[in-house]
């Protein structure tokens, strides 16, 4: 299946055209946005990043031709991508979103965020702009899952995790090295099942006592299709800066630079991929060292 952006494109801001809000930017944009995205109850929509990487909410609001960038929290060192309570900007989000979410959660905050509108006072340029022929998107359409799309590549932009762990065990006489790709699942477990499901890729795991679920993919075959993935539809987010510096490192690790004496250098390598990153802890990853391992 493809997205539908047919409707959204017919709503664009006079100084848009197709070519300059591509299909690939516009599924990229519905996977971030699914990942660091929200539905306010005012009316607008939100994407939260840290100042670290505004360039992305820059670049989101230059692409699509609308919304503002400002701080949202200066002491947390976060900025944000948000839009007016405006009822055409409102008009061509729900045409951009509708029938084209996978995630369940992301879907349920989209009715709601959808009905304020529909049952808002004086809201007819809104109607008029969905069309009378609108139908409210009712089910996550996991389906549009694919490595075909950029929908996964902005996911992972949001809540995506290139990591790569090297560590000694007694059991084993050369280090361990846990190379693998995280994502989180957010309030959707369910669509960690999907993707497994429908992409024959990865694993679930759990973090936070069972709590969190998470989709990992770590198998050296199966690594290998994401980053064939990734380098066919790239990051747009600082997250491209981790994935290079991934894929360098694991290829040192595939030649066995972290056996003896390159111990060290390829550990203090692997913990710059991700140097402010939370998770998967270390101690996570040697709960999965009976699992595949690029050693």
């Amino acid at each position: 299946m493809n997205f539908n952006l047919k409707n959204f494109y017919n709503l664009l801001p006079q100084h848009k055209n197709e070519k300059s809000i591509s299909p690939e930017f516009l599924t990229w944009f519905i996977g971030f946005f699914e990942g660091d995205g929200s539905f306010q109850k005012n009316g607008t929509v939100r994407i939260t990043q840290s100042s670290t990487d505004i360039q992305i909410l820059y670049r989101v609001k230059t692409t699509m031709g609308f919304g503002t960038v400002r701080i949202q929290d200066s002491k947390s060192n976060v900025h944000c991508w948000t839009t007016n309570v405006d009822q055409k900007c409102a008009a061509r989000l729900t045409l951009l979103f509708n029938g084209n979410l996978i995630t369940n959660h992301k879907l349920k905050t989209f009715k709601t965020w959808f009905n304020f509108w529909k049952n808002k006072k004086n809201n007819q340029e809104f109607m008029t702009l969905i069309g009378s022929n609108f139908t409210l998107q009712d089910k996550p359409k996991p389906q549009l899952l694919s490595l075909y799309n950029s929908w996964l590549s902005g996911f992972i932009d949001a809540d995506g995790c290139w990591t790569i762990s090297i560590y000694k065990t007694q059991s084993k006489k050369n280090p361990v090295a846990s190379v693998l790709l995280l994502v989180a699942a957010q309030n959707d477990p369910e669509w960690v099942t999907n993707i497994i499901t429908i992409l024959q890729l990865g694993r679930k795991r759990s973090q936070k006592n069972n709590i969190k679920q998470c989709w990992v993919v770590q198998r050296r075959d199966q690594l290998d299709i994401m980053l064939s993935y990734i380098e066919r539809f790239p990051h747009k987010t600082k997250k491209s800066i981790s994935f290079n510096k991934f894929c360098k490192v694991r290829r040192r690790i595939l030649k066995k630079e972290h056996y003896g004496n390159g111990y060290e250098k390829i550990k203090s390598l692997a913990s710059l991929i991700n140097p402010k990153n939370v998770y998967p802890k270390e101690e996570e990853d040697r709960k999965d060292a009976s699992g595949p391992k690029e050693e």
